[in-house]
């Protein structure tokens, strides 16, 4: 695991959850971008929101707001590693989240297969210009069965990584 995820208490991720590498990479972006707002949808058990939270502890700078319907102990993770003040949790669907923010800096959209591309069209319409979408699992087989067209057209706008089941990014351009 990378020396950026050895101090932080992560949950058992199991078959569903992100890998290390992915986690790395996300504290790597958040990093670089400083975004002052990220958004993310599809918490589950709360590894992706402990990371981008302590991305935006480490710039001393940012804020998460993280939202999944299901509850799985998400906020005594973000407690377990002093991470309170730097991120909120909510249980609501993803693009309820979306639809309530006007401009974020960052959303990381790890939804419901059948919301990701809904989702998506209001992050693309909401992130502030600089900003950055991340869109996990773009190769993940069961996308496709679940929502082919709105994939395809996920992967005509974004750059694919491939990290396991692929992270899509679109940064928008600045003004």
């Amino acid at each position: 695991m990378s020396c950026v995820l050895e101090g932080l208490q992560l949950p058992d991720q199991g078959d569903r959850g992100s890998r290390p590498e992915k986690l790395a990479l996300l504290y790597a972006l958040v990093r670089a971008q400083r975004p002052k707002l990220i958004i993310e949808t599809g918490t589950y058990r709360g590894a992706s929101a402990v990371v981008m939270a302590a991305a935006c502890r480490d710039n001393a700078y940012g804020g998460l707001i993280t939202t999944d319907p299901s509850r799985h102990g998400q906020e005594g993770l973000l407690a377990d590693n002093d991470l309170d003040g730097w991120a909120i949790v909510l249980h609501a669907k993803g693009e309820q989240l979306m639809s309530a923010n006007h401009g974020f800096d960052f959303a990381f959209i790890d939804c419901a297969w059948n919301t990701r591309y809904p989702t998506f069209e209001l992050a693309v319409e909401r992130v502030r210009p600089g900003g950055m979408i991340v869109v996990d699992d773009v190769l993940h087989p069961n996308w496709r069965k679940a929502d082919k067209r709105g994939l395809e057209r996920i992967l005509e706008l974004v750059t694919v990584l491939p990290v396991f089941h692929g992270l899509g990014i679109l940064t928008r351009a600045r003004e």
